[in-house]
């Protein structure tokens, strides 16, 4: 029997007043998700409590079957190396590093918008001439972001946050008064000295834009050397992070196409032949997609109710079609996290998800919304239980 599991990056919300105290997902029109609600069965993923655990990268070691102790040792800085195939030395320490504005030793915005790949390079060339480079690599892996791999610096995990949290944080007294002489710490401040007065800073400022003065380290961490190997398994997916984790767990990536693009060509999630060869040679299926912005964010309510709709057009009609021509099957969908749209920041509180397929018999749930599903016969379940979900 083929499994198929489907995990959307931070879908799951509280009710938002631009959409009528309606949450999005109550609020998107999406025909193929509602099937799946009525003709299947729903339940909740219990929050993880512990805020460590609170992590996209924890959440989906735990559903692609490793145990707590693996999953909570897990850093995004490494698993992004990995999906981007750099090269990590024993012992090195890899962070996630995202451009950044600072004001007054205060984090004003955590992302800089319309920073081009060529300018990305650019400023990290800047960043990069502070630094020996075989001590301290900057790697740009897209817009507006980077990987850092630190060799011989005490380790640390970073300014402990990814920027969208710390936003308005004043950053020393916020990293902690013994942290202060951090790696990261002295990365972010240097980065800032170098690239404050840099022409695309400069020109920047001058329309109104925030600059790209200084680089965030977070997610930082090395990669544990034990994992529970997963070579029955392929992984679909536009995530550096899960593309890595991927790779860690001997699974088989895929790569998801660009569904954000608003220029009209957008195409189907996946290749057609190729998920067809994968299907044939494989009996299970993890997709992952990750939002638009970091740790789950969409920007307005709006557009969450759009990102639904478009995965629920692009990626998850085509993926039903194909299942439907591989009978027997079982897919979950769900969301891996809650992220609340009010203040873009991620919650600890149970997520829906609903199962259908093979021998699922359908329960009162006509709906994949946090609310109906909290009321499925599936009921309250660990992330940890997703294989016995789609076995028993």
């Amino acid at each position: 029997m083929k499994t198929v599991v489907v995990l959307y990056d931070g879908m799951a919300d509280r009710p938002v007043q631009a959409l009528d105290g309606r949450t999005p997902l109550q609020a998107a029109r999406c025909s193929v998700a509602t099937s799946l609600a009525v003709s299947g069965r729903g339940g909740v993923f219990a929050p993880l409590r512990k805020e460590n655990d609170n992590r996209p990268e924890t959440r989906l070691a735990l559903a692609w079957g490793q145990d707590k102790e693996t999953a909570r040792a897990l850093a995004r800085g490494p698993l992004e190396a990995l999906g981007a195939g750099l090269d990590i030395p024993d012992g090195a320490t890899v962070y996630r590093a995202d451009f950044v504005t600072l004001d007054d030793d205060t984090l004003h915005a955590p992302e800089v918008a319309r920073l081009s790949r060529e300018e990305t390079e650019t400023l990290a060339a800047v960043a990069q001439s502070c630094w020996d480079r075989d001590a301290v690599r900057i790697e740009v892996v897209g817009p507006g972001r980077a990987l850092v791999v630190a060799n011989g610096f005490a380790a640390d995990n970073g300014l402990a946050a990814p920027p969208a949290i710390m936003q308005g944080e004043p950053l020393p007294e916020r990293a902690g008064k013994k942290n202060k002489e951090s790696f990261s710490l002295k990365f972010l401040y240097r980065s800032y000295e170098a690239l404050s007065g840099h022409p695309i800073n400069q020109v920047r400022v001058d329309l109104g834009e925030n600059p790209a003065h200084a680089l965030w380290l977070w997610g930082g961490g090395a990669m544990p050397a034990f994992a529970r190997r997963r070579d029955d398994s392929a992984v679909l997916t536009n995530s550096l992070m899960a593309r890595g984790l991927a790779l860690w767990l001997g699974m088989k990536p895929l790569e998801l196409s660009d569904l954000w693009r608003e220029d009209g060509k957008r195409k189907s999630g996946f290749k057609l032949p190729e998920l067809v060869q994968v299907l044939r040679e494989r009996d299970q299926l993890m997709v992952y997609v990750e939002a638009r912005n970091a740790i789950g964010r969409y920007g307005k309510a709006e557009d969450k109710v759009w990102a639904l709709e478009t995965l629920d057009h692009y990626l998850l009609g085509p993926l039903m079609t194909l299942l439907e021509a591989n009978k027997p099957y079982r897919i979950l969908l769900g969301s891996d996290g809650m992220v609340r749209t009010a203040t873009e920041r991620p919650l600890a509180e149970p997520v829906p998800f609903v199962l259908n397929g093979a021998d699922v018999e359908p329960d009162a749930v006509a709906h994949w919304d946090e609310e109906a599903c909290e009321h499925g016969a599936l009921g309250a379940r660990k992330w940890a239980d997703i294989e016995r979900l789609m076995l028993e």
